[in-house]
């Protein structure tokens, strides 16, 4: 006994267009997410296991970030 096909050509076109654009639309969202993971955190500092964010993010930070050098710089002569 032969049985038709329930997918037609034009339905499985249909399928193909749906799961192609939301494949494209999670790839775009995934580059935005990532973009922003690379301007936000300072990946130097991922190599030591550590999430910084990056000091040029924000002006605050910017000034934080240098006192702490600043800190640092005198802590390590006073050691010497």
């Amino acid at each position: 006994m032969y049985t038709s096909n329930p997918y037609t050509s034009e339905s499985l076109a249909s399928c193909s267009y749906i799961y192609a654009n939301s494949s494209q639309e999670c790839r775009s969202n995934l580059e935005k997410y990532s973009n922003m993971i690379e301007q936000t955190l300072d990946l130097n500092e991922l190599d030591n296991h550590k999430y910084v964010i990056k000091p040029d993010y924000d002006p605050k930070l910017r000034e934080l970030s240098e006192k702490l050098t600043e800190v640092i710089i005198i802590y390590i002569s006073n050691i010497v």
